[in-house]
């Protein structure tokens, strides 16, 4: 893929504006002048880490279900995912699939294949994000609980082995290279490892949050366990309710 070698650098640069852009309109309309003087460096940094690690957690899943189909090192998968996600600040999200499928391309990775684990790990992803807002919904209250439900039944629907093999693969199979091996079906346990990351990635998404909150706030909360269980959940429900 030679046009990608092109495309890339000139399609970074454009993101990297576009973000630049957006910020420094966000800033110019917001008063932070009451803000600077109480932000935290060591929490903002926290809050960093903890979202990269999040991210991590959904992209392990990625890769390891990537090999499953096309065996090979994990650490290039991986790195496909997080390169990818820069695409997401593109209107549309589709993007990070374009992005994501060049990258693994560069290891032998079909785009078909790709393409195909991106959609079962972000609807896997969706799910354990919503059970992690269920769990934690009850710190709230009772709609908060339904509706968290509510979002877990509609991602969790296609996320079911057989469901996904007769949607998916059987399409898959006509894409793939000539002589390729057929997919192997997905199973339970790869959806229970699944949602295992996805729930871990929610979690570490919601602490992201509070230490953020604990580093900009002149006058933060009490971070208790109650607290930051609350931030966790609602987090979580928002972030799967956006997609």
């Amino acid at each position: 893929m030679h046009w990608w070698r092109v495309v890339r650098p000139v399609l970074a640069l454009a993101i990297v504006v576009g973000v630049a852009w957006h910020l420094t309109r966000l800033i110019q309309t917001t008063d932070l002048s009451s803000l600077a003087d109480h932000w935290r460096g060591d929490r903002i940094a926290a809050s960093a880490g903890l979202y990269v690690v999040a991210i991590v957690c959904w992209g392990m899943y990625f890769a390891r279900l990537v090999r499953r189909y096309e065996p090979g090192p994990l650490a290039p998968i991986l790195r496909a995912y997080l390169i990818s996600h820069v695409g997401k600040y593109v209107p549309g999200r589709a993007l990070v699939m374009v992005v994501r499928s060049a990258v693994a391309y560069q290891w032998n990775v079909p785009v078909v294949i790709s393409v195909a684990m991106t959609v079962y790990e972000t609807l896997v992803s969706m799910a354990g994000g919503a059970l992690v807002a269920a769990g934690l919904a009850s710190l709230l209250d009772g709609a908060a609980l339904g509706r968290a439900l509510i979002l877990f039944a509609i991602a969790a629907v296609p996320i079911i082995p057989g469901f996904f093999d007769r949607l998916a693969l059987r399409a898959m199979q006509r894409f793939l290279p000539a002589g390729h091996a057929p997919p192997p079906r997905l199973t339970f346990r790869q959806l229970l490892e699944g949602l295992l990351w996805a729930a871990a990635g929610a979690f570490f998404l919601g602490l992201a949050l509070a230490q953020l909150l604990a580093g900009v706030l002149a006058d933060p909360p009490g971070f208790s366990p109650h607290t930051i269980g609350a931030i966790v959940g609602v987090y979580a429900f928002a972030h799967v309710s956006g997609f």
